[in-house]
């Protein structure tokens, strides 16, 4: 006696969401909804209850409810399960009792018939398409018609030709898998940390001092001998015009730091939120440390608690990227690369022997605070100053190299939960580094519980452009009398950036 082939009911790959994109979450999608259609009554193992629950599930797909953790699911199922219980042709004729759970039986039957094999694999997609068609058809057919059959052909047709079975609300990451399409740029945030650096220098007066030691040198009042520390303070004499001198370092420690009382171009708008956006940054990841601590202690089952205060620092890091990119372009790439090699020329002046012999210094540091005491009747604050340059280079170019985790969506956790789990944007191994630096900065410059609470909130920052305003600043503001006008006022005011009397006379076309 020959066996009968039977139907295989099977997933339609096409469009499926990220939910069931992989066997062992298909069958579990099916078991929860057969779980949940025996909760209405339905007993039995039947073809016919196989074939309406196979109709349910396609239909469930298709209407993208897929998530059975998801309100409503339970209900959803119940809907698309009842309409197997309905009438197939009660609005066509009255007499017929035909219900639509045996449209599914025909239609399976057929498609059970067009095969070859003993299993004849159908989708769930596939058999909810069809019957959909044909319920919602007005000239659907009575099954016992022999019409029926090609009516079922045509189904299927559209079926195979249309779009995919399944439409998943789900979207990629709007910022690519790679993060190519985020909008900051890691090496201007680097060149950024190199100005930061070589301002707090020259706060120190690491130029100034080997400027007046090249000046005694050339009045002959040092004591040295020809040799080599002589000759390098000759040749950082005569060199003066391939480096940026004082107020051209200052231009551009005010322009792209920030840096207060620094003259700048009328041009341009000043960084005047750097120092903020830096401070807030550092602020939120001692916080973020800090409260993962006592978290700990209280709840030590809980090793990651905290996700809330992570989001803030990926939001503070994100604030501080912004602002560094935006103002790391063109010219001041050059202009850190020049004022690197001038700090580095600098200290290694300072750190020659016969340098350090003159002033009974062991380190350059020593010789920066004898010889501000002795010519300038000041002493700077070198720890301070030195940590605050060593931190914040180091923080930014962090930032810049783990561009991906200040990324506008995050699809995972900040951090790593445990060293080297790759759960987190960024490692265990860089969020230490860091913390470090974080600290000694905010050790350096003082900053107590209070201030590191108040820092460390969120704050809605205004938005900046990613690239510079083609044609400059003042150039490219519009004429007086326009919209406009009034907007480039409240960005100005609203960036903490008080318009010059030049940038007013431009916006008001006053001459």
């Amino acid at each position: 006696m020959a066996v009968a082939p039977k139907a295989k009911f099977i997933f339609d790959p096409r469009g499926l969401p990220p939910e069931l994109s992989t066997a062992q979450s298909q069958t579990a999608f099916a078991a929860a909804v057969t779980a949940e259609v025996r909760q209405f009554g339905v007993n039995g193992d039947t073809d016919q209850v196989k074939n309406n629950i196979a109709v349910t599930i396609g239909t469930l797909i298709r209407d993208g409810r897929t998530n059975v953790n998801a309100p409503g699911f339970g209900e959803a199922i119940y809907n698309a399960y009842k309409v197997g219980l309905e009438f197939y042709r009660k609005d066509q004729d009255v007499n017929d009792l035909t219900r639509n759970q045996e449209l599914y039986d025909k239609i399976v039957s057929v498609l059970v018939a067009s095969g070859t094999g003993l299993e004849i694999e159908i989708a769930y997609q596939e058999v909810a398409a069809i019957a959909s068609y044909i319920i919602n058809n007005p000239n659907r057919y009575p099954l016992n018609n022999s019409l029926i059959a090609n009516q079922i052909g045509v189904g299927r047709d559209r079926y195979v030709d249309g779009a995919p079975p399944a439409d998943s609300l789900t979207l990629p990451p709007l910022t690519g898998s790679a993060g190519e399409h985020i909008e900051f740029e890691g090496p201007n945030i680097e060149a950024v940390g190199v100005c930061y650096l070589g301002m707090q220098l020259d706060r120190m007066g690491l130029v100034a001092v080997v400027d007046r030691l090249t000046e005694l040198n050339q009045l002959g009042l040092l004591s040295l001998r020809y040799g080599s520390a002589s000759k390098a303070l000759d040749d950082w004499h005569w060199n003066a015009e391939d480096r940026l001198n004082q107020p051209s370092r200052m231009s551009v420690y005010g322009r792209v730091c920030g840096m207060a009382g620094a003259p700048v171009s009328k041009e341009v708008q000043p960084n005047v939120n750097f120092e903020s956006l830096l401070t807030r940054f550092i602020a939120t990841i001692v916080e973020s440390d800090r409260q993962e601590r006592v978290t700990n202690l209280i709840e030590p089952a809980r090793a990651r608690s905290l996700a809330l205060t992570d989001e803030m620092v990926r939001k503070a890091g994100r604030d501080l990227a912004s602002g560094a990119s935006l103002y790391g372009w063109s010219g001041t790439q050059l202009q850190a690369r020049r004022i690197k090699t001038t700090m580095l020329d600098a200290l290694q002046i300072l750190s020659l022997p016969e340098i350090l012999s003159l002033y009974a210094a062991t380190s350059p540091y020593q010789v920066i605070e004898r010889v501000s005491s002795e010519e300038f009747k000041q002493v700077p604050n070198v720890v301070k100053l030195r940590t605050m340059a060593e931190a914040g280079h180091a923080i930014l170019r962090l930032v810049a190299n783990n561009l991906n985790a200040w990324a506008a969506s995050p699809s995972r956790p900040l951090f790593e939960t445990v060293p080297g789990a790759g759960d987190g944007d960024i490692s265990q191994l860089v969020r230490r580094e860091f913390l470090i630096h974080a600290n000694s900065y905010a050790a350096v410059v003082g900053l107590n519980d209070a201030q590191i609470d108040k820092s460390s909130q969120p704050a809605d920052m205004p938005y900046s452009p990613s690239i510079p305003q083609i044609g400059g600043g003042v150039a490219a503001m519009p004429a007086a009398g326009t919209d406009d006008t009034l907007n480039r006022l409240r960005q100005m005011m609203t960036s903490g950036t008080m318009p010059t009397q030049d940038q007013l006379k431009s916006l008001l076309s006053v001459n």
